[in-house]
């Protein structure tokens, strides 16, 4: 998904830089460039500072040439990355599968506890890591993974 994102924001970029140099005068250009940064710079920046830093922006990017949007290198490393994170992460809840096959509504409920301690402890984590409560944000994943158990209960599953 973030491949995606990168090679769409690339695309904006390119749009972006295209309509300034293709603005029929320099304030239109000046313009485009403050539609797309005043939501950002005006809580920190007065008219004539930001006007100044267009105007600037314009002059550095009136002959720029645009990158490439296709697929990069580090696009591939992203998607392997993701792949690979994708694997190690349904390996916890796979063991009790594999190991218990001959009793498999026994395996189904000890991966679905084991799928909720992991999820517990990576909402932990994760509060831990962004400065949140780390057991506000592990209790609400654990709830959310038990809401989904009971939807797919409720659904036969």
């Amino acid at each position: 998904m973030s491949t995606l994102l990168a090679m769409l924001q690339r695309g904006e970029r390119h749009r972006l830089l295209k309509d300034i140099q293709t603005a029929t005068t320099d304030d239109d250009a000046v313009d485009i460039i403050a539609d797309d940064m005043d939501y950002l710079l005006e809580p920190i920046a007065g008219e004539n500072e930001r006007r100044a830093l267009y105007r600037s922006i314009f002059t550095h990017l009136r002959d720029s040439k645009p990158r490439k949007i296709g697929f990069k290198s580090e696009d591939f490393s992203g998607v392997l990355g993701h792949v690979l994170v994708a694997i190690i992460s349904v390996i916890p809840s796979s063991i009790p599968l594999l190991a218990l096959s001959h009793d498999y509504k026994l395996a189904i409920n000890i991966s679905i506890i084991v799928s909720i301690i992991v999820l517990f402890t990576l909402g932990f984590r994760w509060g831990m890591y962004t400065g949140a409560s780390p057991w506000k944000i592990g209790l609400l994943l654990t709830a959310v993974a038990v809401v989904l158990v009971l939807i797919a209960i409720l659904l036969g599953g």
